[in-house]
């Protein structure tokens, strides 16, 4: 079992926003430079931004995907956070995909350095591609359903077992189906309750993730308020802010309504991290 790691301290003060949920050109999906994201960091007015690269454990062990140049990662986050000192905060992040597709890997991975966050995240099933790859409008409804329980028993295994600080866009699946197919993927609370109860035991926060309101798929970020409301009602504290930005203007991009969106749900604190310790800011 996962314990809960170092101290959490809290801070009684005016909330300054950050995202915790960026990519640059180390992400197999990016081309963004991590100067660029900064700019628009600053922009934008926020304190600090955690860089999360990619990681998809079950394609690096398989050998369908490259890892990541971690060490050119290490080199560009020095660059950084020396240019832009006293302006911005830049954390050590790193996404984790399918984190619990073998454990041993995992702690290994996280282990090669000091991150200051880790986020673990489900992008696609067992022997199946990332649902970004898939052409879901062309199936059943029937298998649709099927990947969807699949998907939540994923979550589940990740918030039960898994080493991570954060699970992130628990709607992602949501994203890549018309309107029109969304009742095949119900978004219920007796759905995420077995989920947002483990996360709970275990003291692993809940990422409000805003890409899906960016690119027109949801109407508010992920997850919603009701799903935000339960997981309070339930005991929930932890919630972090992430874009998901992998574009430099997409840095940044609805954090502000995100925090909005946990205050509305009775939350009076986000959560930010640092080596992996959780720090409770007032909202």
């Amino acid at each position: 079992m996962y314990p809960l790691r170092g101290k959490t301290v809290v801070y009684l003060l005016l909330m300054k926003l950050f995202d915790y949920h960026i990519h640059n050109e180390i992400s197999f999906d990016s081309e963004a430079k991590l100067t660029e994201h900064c700019e628009s960091a600053c922009q934008k007015g926020l304190s600090e931004i955690a860089l999360t690269n990619h990681y998809e454990l079950d394609m690096v062990l398989l050998g369908t995907a490259e890892a990541p140049d971690l060490a050119r990662e290490e080199a560009l986050l020095a660059e950084a956070k020396e240019q832009y000192q006293g302006k911005l905060t830049l954390l050590r992040g790193i996404e984790v995909g399918q984190p619990t597709y073998d454990q041993e890997a995992f702690r290994k991975l996280i282990a090669q350095r000091d991150y200051d966050v880790v986020l673990g995240s489900q992008h696609n099933g067992k022997g199946n591609i990332d649902f970004y790859f898939m052409d879901c409008n062309s199936f059943s409804d029937g298998y649709l359903k099927e990947l969807w329980d699949a998907y939540l028993e994923d979550l589940l295994s990740i918030a039960e077992t898994a080493e991570v600080d954060v699970l992130t866009h628990i709607l992602y699946p949501v994203r890549y189906v018309e309107k029109s197919r969304q009742h095949c993927f119900p978004v219920t609370r007796e759905a995420f309750e077995p989920i947002f109860r483990a996360l709970i035991r275990r003291g692993i926060a809940l990422e409000i993730n805003t890409a899906a309101v960016r690119k027109g798929v949801l109407a508010t970020p992920d997850p919603c308020l009701d799903l935000l409301t339960f997981y309070r009602e339930l005991g929930g504290e932890y919630l972090t802010l992430g874009s998901d930005a992998h574009f430099s203007p997409d840095v940044g991009a609805h954090v502000k309504e995100a925090a909005a969106l946990a205050e509305q749900a009775g939350f009076r604190y986000l959560t930010r991290f640092r080596q992996r310790n959780k720090i409770m800011e007032a909202i």
